[in-house]
């Protein structure tokens, strides 16, 4: 082989280096990215909407459910049976 062959098969060797060596960065980042955003999800699933309550209709809710369970503990009567109109 002469020096012009061998600098050109060394040229494509490099070429064929950069462009793998691009692949494994952009495979890198891609992946990153992605588990950021599993992270963030997870942290606004499981933290941010547990959280998030505004009010106090939740209050009022339970107490009206326990007030509703010790009244027809003293009745005999179902939730159903009580709420309904017939």
């Amino acid at each position: 082989m002469s020096r012009k062959e061998k600098k050109a098969a060394e040229k494509a060797e490099e070429a064929v280096e950069q462009q793998e060596s691009m692949r494994v960065d952009l495979y890198e980042w891609i992946q990153s990215l992605m588990t950021a955003l599993v992270i963030c999800m997870a942290i606004f699933i499981f933290i941010i909407r547990v959280i998030d309550v505004s009010g106090s209709s939740p209050i009022c809710s339970i107490r009206r459910t326990r007030a509703m369970s010790s009244s027809s503990k003293r009745t005999g009567m179902t939730r159903n049976a009580r709420w309904s109109n017939g």
